[in-house]
């Protein structure tokens, strides 16, 4: 998530009990979480222009809860956060991918992706 205005800080806060923060900067790492320690994917999403996040899960992963929470200060058809609560079940190596598309024209209509394992702690 691109730090625009303080949004950042705003979003973390607002969530700051959800679980630890997984932004777009964690892409491609390893995040570490204990079983039954919850992970807060953050990703930003203007869902005017029919670009939603779509998440798949591999291993232990689990979606606790999830939504849309648009920016205070944006307009009807502005941008805000798509927030997934995730929690890891079991000591498991797992992956999360979320992928920003076209819900209706599938797959292929991806235009940006966010992926990421999920380990326990060493």
């Amino acid at each position: 998530m691109t730090d625009r205005g303080g949004r950042q800080d705003e979003t973390r806060l607002r969530f700051r009990d959800a679980g630890k923060p997984v932004t777009r900067g964690d892409a491609g790492s390893v995040v570490h979480c204990a079983p039954g320690e919850s992970l807060l994917l953050l990703l930003e999403e203007i869902p005017a222009t029919g670009y939603v996040w779509s998440l798949s899960l591999s291993g232990a992963l689990e979606v606790v809860s999830s939504g849309y929470d648009q920016y205070p200060e944006s307009q009807v058809g502005g941008g805000g956060v798509r927030f997934f609560r995730l929690r890891l079940l079991r000591p498991l190596n797992s992956r999360a991918e979320a992928v920003l598309r076209r819900p209706w024209e599938g797959c292929a209509s991806g235009i940006d992706k966010v992926e990421f394992d999920v380990r326990p702690p060493p």
